[in-house]
């Protein structure tokens, strides 16, 4: 089987609000690919758990997955059972575990550092930028 190391990491600004996520592929080959998006509206979390549920939808055939993150939050979400409240942070942590028994992936979970997570952070960020501000109302 495969390998890959997964850096992720996602956020918004203003947090709710827009949203980036952004992912660091590094293949054992020594080939590496880069994704990101974004959305709207949305909270730092969903950002988080979607960079990793995206990276993993990226994959096109099984792997021995090594996902390295900074959000104690992905963490949790992926190697507890049952764990959080939020509906929507819980489907997306669903989705993630349906990627990965449906693609024949073996994951693992760690914690980076910041350090690690930067080139992921500015994919995040750069893909957050591109959503176009939404015009205020002014009254004079």
């Amino acid at each position: 089987m495969k390998k890959v190391t997964i850096v992720t990491d996602g956020g918004c600004s203003p947090n709710p609000g827009p949203g980036g996520w952004g992912a660091v592929l590094r293949y054992e080959e020594g080939r590496i690919e880069e994704v990101s998006g974004n959305q709207e509206e949305s909270t730092n979390n969903q950002m988080e758990l979607t960079a990793v549920l995206q990276a993993l939808a990226h994959l096109q055939e099984p792997h021995e997955v090594l996902i390295r993150t900074d959000s104690q939050l992905v963490i949790i979400y992926l190697t507890r059972p049952k764990s959080g409240k939020e509906p929507a942070l819980m489907a997306i942590r669903d989705l993630i575990k349906e990627i990965i028994v449906a693609g024949g992936h073996k994951v693992k979970v760690i914690k980076a550092n910041r350090f690690e997570t930067m080139r992921a952070d500015a994919l995040a960020t750069a893909a957050r930028e591109l959503i176009e501000p939404v015009a205020q109302e002014v009254v004079l």
